[in-house]
């Protein structure tokens, strides 16, 4: 990978599949990619005691592809 790829921690809860993009602290669901939410706030952090326990993917964010890893 190099400088520009980014990897994105999938998490699926309440039957929703969220991104979730650690630089900019923000909890993507990914059927609504502009309803980010931001981590801090109390639903973030709602989300965030959610994940604690749950398997987690990670999704892969290069220039010229994008794939789906199992983490």
């Amino acid at each position: 990978m190099d400088a520009a790829t980014r990897l994105l921690p999938l998490v699926k809860l309440e039957g929703i599949e969220y991104a979730v993009d650690i630089e900019y602290r923000r909890i993507i669901p990914l059927k609504k990619p502009g309803c980010a939410i931001d981590m801090h706030s109390r639903e973030g952090r709602r989300l965030v005691l959610e994940m604690q326990g749950v398997r987690w993917q990670a999704f892969v964010v290069e220039p010229t592809r994008e794939q789906l890893l199992e983490v």
